[in-house]
């Protein structure tokens, strides 16, 4: 179970996680023993998709402050879309908990 300050820390190391033009394209949706995480919609350069590879970003920074924090879970892939806030975001993956995921040691 996520509790206020664990998630505050877990957002914040994904706020600082690097993205292509500081646009920070990801969202997260917050449950007791999930995180999803919500792309905004495709910015194509070069015929890339920059966004998904900043969602890889923030995922692997969410992941390493999760252990740092004794967290132990695994991301699996979702579709689906989120509505609000003036745009629609597109779902990316869901970080689990779970205690008997692989950690890094």
């Amino acid at each position: 179970m996520l509790g206020s300050p664990q998630v505050a820390r877990l957002l914040e190391a994904v706020r600082r996680a690097p993205s292509w033009a500081n646009k920070q394209p990801w969202r997260f949706v917050v449950h007791p023993r999930e995180i999803v995480l919500f792309k905004e919609a495709k910015q194509l350069k070069e015929g890339k998709d920059y966004h998904l590879v900043d969602c890889g970003i923030a995922m692997a920074h969410l992941r390493l402050a999760g252990e740092a924090l004794g967290l132990r879970g695994a991301w699996q892939l979702a579709e689906g879309r989120m509505q609000g806030a003036g745009s629609e975001a597109e779902c990316v993956a869901r970080y689990v908990l779970d205690a008997s995921a692989p950690s890094f040691d």
